[in-house]
């Protein structure tokens, strides 16, 4: 089978198509697009942001959630 064959094949794969139209969206599934150097550290960010938004510190919270966004949207052209 050529790539050819093998390309039109796919452009009928739904799944595929959604795949890379997240892929190509910045917003879908930004975690699987960027690079973390030190995940464990920004996975005790995101829970603590979330401590934060179920307590009575929403506005902590949110800075939180915001600068996690703001880093993970920086780190998907990181090195790159």
């Amino acid at each position: 089978m050529s790539i050819i064959e093998k390309l039109s094949e796919a452009k009928n794969d739904v799944s595929l198509q959604e795949i890379l139209v997240d892929l190509q969206n910045l917003e879908a599934n930004l975690e699987s697009k960027t690079h973390i150097i030190k995940p464990k550290q920004l996975a005790v960010l995101k829970v603590f942001a979330n401590m934060l938004n179920s307590r009575e510190m929403k506005r902590e919270g949110k800075l939180l959630d915001g600068f996690i966004s703001i880093f993970l949207k920086y780190m998907v052209s990181f090195d790159r």
